[in-house]
């Protein structure tokens, strides 16, 4: 279903704007980068406009699934797709894919769904049009595949322009193929059934083929009222012995006297009353009874059925009585009912925690969105005030960490998902948890909650381990204690070392809070995606419901434990258990050689407002810079001069040679091979960290750039190829 205002309406502008500008000029996506430049010189006055939008779509093409835009307009035009989307149709390019549907969104669905999809979206936009929902739908490929595909979008109308759609598309194939199957099952179970019942109704001409499937098998005369038991099992075997010959009345009152449930007694009384079932049999209806059997004071379900005897439906004297126990089907039946209502609620839950999913990342992208283009405007109109212009750029800091720490959440969560990297070194225990303090100390005395940290356990301070992932597990737990915890509370970090054995220490890692806790339920819950305690439109409390598990997913990588115990308004306390190989303390002392001369980094960026911070950053710090905008010029200025330069400091994604190009072709000559190589990249999945470490680049560090990190690893690679 269409809806709106999911994403900031300025990101989807800019991104409308330079697709407008490049179908007036006729460039294709693909061209972008190499007319991005005149651009900008032809629209000056829409820069950073045209900026944001081209860095979004970097964002766009390494989200998951699909994402859309397209006019409102009578034929639907499409604007803009992602990789992910052109490559759902198959699609080698996004040209490919505009020319497989005709350019327009209307031909995305198969033809039959067109006209029901387009009234579905109308009649949406009509009665609720800023209700969260879904449409789904089926698509062709360019190969002829069919797929199921459920989209969410929304409607934007900007005060000075064409109303047009952004629509997020997910394939969900795999899914309706399950359900497909979920009800097939369930319409062969209920046609089962129908010839069960029509079996039901069918009497049986021969005793002998009867008494395979039943427990016990009577021949009955009604009109002499005797009953001759054919065959025998269970308590009735106890009243009539098998092949011998007893009066009617006389074994149904001690049936039911001393086997039959008590509340199923007078019911059974009646309907083995000879003219009830003569009259039954007559109309053709089946007599089928169901009633519990005691034995041994233990209940089962049985069955009993009466049907004529012979050929001759109009001998309605003598009868077939058939037992036979239904405890297994009842069961059966029972636990089916358990299960179905089990995946019901697995269903409903899962629905429901895509939902707040969805308007979580809705408020929490937008919100720190709206911080930044408010304080943008608000520091244009205080530039002549220093005070005024600094507190602006700390909001902006503010509101833009904020947006890349739910951005990192989602691609991490994502990362999880493939094979990722364990980056072990040595480190110090306590000086990598000691970086976290300050910014808990800080959060916290900002809320009022009082924080500690107690480190005094630790035997074995030296050990290999990934301190990324470590410090990524303890701030994602921390910040959730300190969300939770109100005013006056308490959170702590506490690390003890718990074992020793073979050269490996165990460390345990303790975080209480006295916050608001959790009940059973939501403990149960609690590492699954997109759970939340609260939903950040209901509070105050930011967050997409992902920490809690990259944190599991983290742990569980590094082969750790994580124990969670809580109560609901007394606190939560997470223990976290890992194993790390120790290092003895002469084998970390190592002593860092300062260069006597500046060292020289070459930036190779195409993105000019990239490579001008970090050509900035670089010479704050200390280093020399000089500039390539692509990996053909590096390697030309590299070759030209190979002694000039210490360090080459590369994009990855860039025109005419990429980052991981440029990499092999300095590696592969002579002269070049033992520069060091680090790159730095938006992309930053374990499979981008792989593919640069195969391409023979040093280190590989994500963006936004991080002075201190940045300084530290280029000379980290120094050092390391001196």
């Amino acid at each position: 279903m269409h809806h709106h205002n999911s994403i900031n309406t300025t990101l989807i502008l800019a991104l409308t704007t330079l697709t407008s500008h490049l179908l007036s000029h006729h460039i294709s996506w693909e061209e972008v980068p190499d007319h991005f430049d005149a651009l900008l010189s032809e629209y000056p006055d829409q820069k950073e406009l045209l900026q944001l939008a081209f860095q979004a779509t970097e964002i766009m093409d390494s989200m998951p699934g699909g994402f859309l835009l397209y006019k409102d307009d009578a034929k639907q035009t499409i604007l803009y797709a992602n990789q992910n989307l052109v490559r759902l149709f198959e699609c080698e390019t996004f040209e490919q894919l505009k020319k497989l549907t005709n350019n327009s969104f209307l031909h995305f669905m198969i033809p039959e769904e067109q006209e029901m999809v387009m009234q579905t979206i109308a009649g949406q936009i009509a009665i609720h049009p800023d209700s969260l929902d879904q449409l789904e739908y089926q698509i062709e490929t360019r190969h002829g595949r069919r797929l199921w595909v459920e989209d969410h979008g929304h409607r934007i109308a900007p005060e000075n322009g064409d109303p047009f759609f952004y629509v997020f598309i997910t394939d969900i194939t795999s899914r309706v193929q399950k359900r497909t199957e979920r009800d097939l099952h369930v319409e062969n179970i209920e046609n089962q059934i129908r010839s069960y019942k029509r079996f039901q109704n069918m009497h049986t001409e021969v005793i002998e083929s009867l008494s395979d499937h039943d427990d016990t098998v009577l021949y009955a005369d009604l009109e002499d009222h005797f009953i001759y038991s054919f065959r025998i099992s269970g308590p009735i075997s106890r009243i009539v012995p098998e092949g011998s010959v007893l009066d009617y009345w006389h074994l149904f009152d001690k049936y039911l006297e001393q086997y039959v449930a008590r509340e199923d007694q007078a019911y059974l009384r009646l309907h083995t009353e000879p003219q009830l079932i003569r009259s039954q049999l007559k109309a053709g209806q089946a007599v089928i009874l169901h009633y519990r059997e005691i034995e041994n004071e233990t209940p089962r379900h049985m069955e009993m059925r009466i049907a004529p005897a012979g050929k001759d439906d109009k001998d309605l004297d003598r009868i077939i009585i058939r037992f036979h126990s239904i405890e297994a089907q009842i069961e059966s039946e029972h636990q089916q009912k358990e299960e179905l209502a089990h995946a019901l609620e697995t269903t409903r839950r899962a629905t429901r925690a895509k939902d707040t999913f969805l308007a979580n990342v809705s408020h929490d992208m937008r919100t720190p969105m709206n911080g930044i283009l408010g304080s943008i405007l608000l520091g244009r109109r205080k530039l002549a005030d220093p005070q005024s212009t600094q507190n602006t750029y700390d909001d902006i800091e503010r509101s833009a960490r904020q947006l890349m720490a739910q951005i990192n959440k989602l691609l991490e969560t994502s990362a999880l998902q493939s094979a990722p990297i364990m980056a072990c070194e040595t480190h110090s225990l306590c000086e990598v948890t000691d970086k976290l303090v300050p910014e808990m100390q800080a959060i916290a005395r900002e809320a009022g909650i009082c924080f500690s940290i107690a480190q005094d356990a630790i035997i074995h301070d030296q050990a290999s381990f990934d301190a990324g992932k470590l410090t990524r597990i303890l701030e994602y737990v921390l910040m959730n204690a300190l969300t939770y915890t109100p005013q006056n509370g308490s959170v702590s970090l506490s690390i003890r070392e718990t074992d020793f054995a073979q050269d490996q220490a165990t460390y345990e890692f303790r975080i209480e809070d006295t916050g608001i806790g959790m009940n059973k339920e939501q403990l149960d819950h609690i590492f699954e995606p997109f759970d939340r305690v609260s939903n950040t439109t209901e509070s105050k409390v930011q967050g997409i419901g992902l920490g809690l598990t990259i944190v599991s997913g983290l742990v569980e990588l590094m082969n750790g434990t994580i124990d969670m115990k809580s109560q609901p308004g007394k606190g939560t306390c997470v223990s976290i258990t890992l194993t790390f190989p120790v290092v003895a303390s002469e084998e970390t002392a190592t002593v860092k050689r300062q260069p006597a001369e500046p060292l020289h980094v070459l930036v190779v960026e195409d993105n000019e407002l990239n490579r001008e911070i970090a050509m900035e950053l670089l010479e704050d710090i200390g280093f020399r810079t000089s500039e390539a905008v692509d990996g053909n010029i590096a390697i030309h200025m590299l070759k030209t001069a190979p002694e000039a330069y210490d360090i080459v400091l590369t994009d990855i994604q860039m025109p005419n040679m990429n980052g991981w190009e440029l990499a092999r072709a300095i590696r592969s000559h002579p002269r070049l091979a033992s520069i060091p190589i680090v790159s730095i990249s938006a992309n930053s999945f374990e499979s981008d960290i792989q593919n640069s470490m195969q391409a023979g680049i040093d280190y590989h560090i994500g963006k936004p750039i991080d002075p201190d990190m940045l300084e530290n690893t280029l000379y980290k690679a120094y050092e390391k190829n001196k």
